[in-house]
């Protein structure tokens, strides 16, 4: 239940991550209507420790926990969290303060709206382009075939609920397993073309892993956890595929029949 004046309960995960924290969290400080919930993920780097117990402000929150990793982090945060919306802020990333009022009057006219999104600027040392992302307007389809949508973006509380929140056993690309649940319960997303958050590129973020190998591991597990819901937007690749499989030269034969002799495409049965 939301607590008296609070709308917006900004959750931020932290592990080692103190030289960014604070210029992420600065623009945010002392508004009355959000609570900052940072999740200290088992933290070892004493300055960031540190910098934690620094924190005396009135709606500045502080958990400590084992590490669990991000998705765990997040989880934890909301739990703890009241707000009537969230908004994931990673610890080195901020955002514009006009992204906070665009998102919740979005969120609040809009009550079919679970999750409002935006564009990026990116930042950082000599930014690799494979670590740069084009954002773009909503496709279900389209995020089924891959991630557009940062976690630095604004959910109703309602929307995560609907969802089962983020699986702690991914290694990356928690964000899109959580925006495949909330769309398949049916909840709308809305794209503010606008660039109005900061997206930090560091070597040794868990953005940079999420190639080669642990790339594919995260598309494996997507493909496992949502098959239902794939399959019942592809089904008909999928029966194409299956075919495929049960006897290559039957199918394409059948699909020459169909062309050149029947003159319309082959669809499986």
């Amino acid at each position: 239940m939301e607590s008296v004046g609070i709308t917006l309960s900004v959750i931020t995960p932290c592990y080692n991550s103190g030289p960014y924290l604070q210029e992420a969290l600065d623009n945010l400080i002392g508004r009355p209507d959000i609570e900052i919930i940072i999740v200290n993920d088992g933290s070892t780097d004493i300055g960031t420790i540190e910098l934690l117990g620094t924190f005396t402000d009135s709606n500045v929150r502080v958990i400590h926990k084992q590490n669990g990793g991000p998705g765990s982090a997040r989880n934890a945060g909301v739990a703890a969290s009241v707000g009537m919306y969230l908004l994931f802020l990673d610890s080195d990333n901020r955002i514009e303060p006009g992204y906070i009022d665009k998102a919740i009057t979005v969120l609040k006219t809009q009550p079919k709206v679970g999750v409002v999104y935006a564009m990026p600027v990116f930042i950082g040392d000599d930014v690799p382009e494979h670590d740069k992302f084009e954002v773009e307007a909503f496709s279900f389809d389209q995020l089924l075939i891959g991630n557009y949508i940062d976690m630095c973006s604004f959910v109703r509380r309602q929307a995560f609920d609907d969802s089962l929140g983020f699986n702690e056993k991914m290694k990356g690309c928690e964000d899109w397993d959580l925006w495949i649940q909330i769309a398949t319960s049916g909840w709308h997303f809305h794209f503010i073309q606008e660039e109005l958050f900061y997206y930090r590129v560091r070597q040794n973020s868990v953005s940079t892993t999420v190639h080669g190998a642990n790339r594919k591991s995260i598309v494996e597990h997507i493909s496992d956890e949502h098959h239902a819901v794939i399959y019942e937007r592809y089904k008909y690749y999928a029966r194409l595929y299956k075919k495929l499989l049960r006897n290559p030269f039957v199918f394409f034969g059948k699909i020459l029949y169909s062309k050149y002799i029947l003159g319309k495409d082959y669809r499986p049965d």
